[in-house]
């Protein structure tokens, strides 16, 4: 993750079967997907100072 976040590589992290996915974009963006949501997940980043999007 770090190596994405910093620019010196260029890849995504999937789960083998697919439910769980973590992009990296500009500006130090990091994108979780995931095929269940989880409200918990939600506000434990949100307390965090993150921006969680639906």
């Amino acid at each position: 993750m770090r190596g994405n976040l910093r620019g010196e590589l260029d890849c995504a992290l999937e789960a083998d079967n697919g439910r769980l996915q973590i992009g990296f974009g500009y500006d130090l963006y990091m994108y979780v997907a995931a095929d269940v949501p989880c409200e918990t997940a939600v506000a434990a980043a949100e307390e965090d100072g993150l921006w969680p999007m639906p």
